[in-house]
């Protein structure tokens, strides 16, 4: 058999000349797909690439539960202590007032070596004085708080501070106060405030 086209003698089973391609005709109806044959090059567009949780390559540190549970703890405690601060600061006026319209009111000396005047001035000084404590109290006691919940140092040191001084309040707060400065001195509590350290966010 020759190609049609060339006339190069072909194969009697030749679907296509070797020489210049044409397709014989009378050939066996075969249908080659030379694109499923040919390799198949790699894609051009890259796999995109899944982002590990950190890009910097530093671990994020994890906040026990326990220490959790005493920043929680702290600012309960911060809170309510600024509320009370508030309360104090409302009612002075109405304290003050009703100490000195009621029968507490008196003329002249009170028969013991003190004036009216100078034990109102002493009961005004002890009442803004424990304002005073109270208002430092929360908010040392609210920063502590937050210092935990972001596990840093000073926050764990603040944190101490204000609950050695609640060990004075015993029974119950002396047991209370030992137990929220133990939650910061676990193995857990220790490595979370290291792994913080090292790695500042």
């Amino acid at each position: 058999m020759y190609c049609s086209n060339c006339g190069t003698k072909i194969p009697d089973d030749s679907v296509f000349c070797p020489s210049c391609g044409t397709r014989v005709q009378g050939g066996p109806a075969k249908t080659i797909n030379f694109q499923s044959a040919t390799p198949t090059a790699p894609s051009a567009t890259p796999t995109p690439y899944i982002q590990g949780p950190s890009t910097t390559g530093m671990s994020i540190p994890v906040r026990p539960t326990e220490v959790t549970i005493a920043a929680i703890v702290d600012f309960i405690v911060g809170g309510l202590m600024l509320l009370g601060f508030l309360m104090l600061l409302l009612t002075l006026p109405f304290f003050m007032s009703g100490m000195t319209g009621s029968g507490f009111e008196m003329n002249g000396d009170l028969g013991s070596g003190y004036s009216e005047q100078q034990v109102m001035a002493v009961l005004s000084g002890l009442f803004i004085f424990i304002a005073i404590l109270f208002l430092v109290g929360g908010i040392l006691t609210t920063l502590a708080g937050y210092g935990l919940l972001k596990l840093r140092n000073w926050g764990k040191i603040l944190h101490v501070i204000v609950w050695v001084l609640g060990l004075l309040n015993f029974p119950v707060g002396t047991i209370i106060s030992a137990l929220l400065i133990w939650a910061v001195f676990t193995k857990n509590a220790k490595e979370a405030f290291q792994q913080a350290a090292q790695n500042p966010l």
